[in-house]
């Protein structure tokens, strides 16, 4: 494991205290968004996987190509987390994996009106969040999440995604001994 990308799909409202906060905006064309879908496929093709394996599509309803393996836990799909809270991995990935916060900023896709906030953890060079953006930031981990998708990427990077925020929090999503655990609350 080489980084953490935790992403969080957020309203503009939310967004928009980020910014007020300092969050660094990203731009996510619709061309960029088409290079990084062609990216992924071709990982997944080099692999021997099948790029559209998990059919997943965006808010616009284009198709999505993963390069990923999905981790199967929990739901009652047996595709996804539910009622996620990821408000604890601020301490299990410093403490477990010895990485740290290297990375924060917000996109928008193109045809969609939420953002999303993706978080980087891995051991380079560590940045400080200002009092206030901070403050944001936790807020928003420490919502409960009626989805959360983890990934675990080929170049080494686990992708865990946060999507629709749900009433409460049933489950902490954790991550010890270098796994990635759903616990009960």
């Amino acid at each position: 494991m080489k980084k953490i990308l935790l992403k969080f799909r957020i309203n503009p409202r939310k967004a928009g205290k980020l910014i007020e906060a300092g969050c660094p905006v990203i731009s996510r064309t619709a061309k960029h968004e088409k290079t990084l879908i062609d990216k992924h496929a071709n990982e997944a093709k080099k692999i021997g996987q099948n790029p559209h394996l998990y059919g997943r599509t965006d808010a616009a309803g284009n198709k999505q190509a993963d390069s990923g393996n999905q981790f199967v836990i929990g739901g009652e799909d047996k595709k996804a987390f539910k009622n996620i809270c990821a408000g604890l991995l601020w301490n299990d990935i410093p403490q477990n994996l010895k990485m740290h916060l290297t990375h924060i900023n917000l996109f928008k896709k193109e045809g969609d009106e939420m953002y999303f906030m993706t978080l980087a953890f891995d051991d380079g060079e560590k940045i400080h969040l200002s009092k206030e953006l901070h403050k944001e930031v936790k807020a928003i981990s420490n919502t409960a999440y009626k989805c959360v998708y983890v990934w675990n990427n080929p170049n080494g990077v686990i992708t865990i995604n946060c999507l629709h925020v749900a009433d409460k929090a049933m489950h902490n999503i954790r991550i010890k001994n270098g796994s990635v655990a759903c616990e009960s609350i």
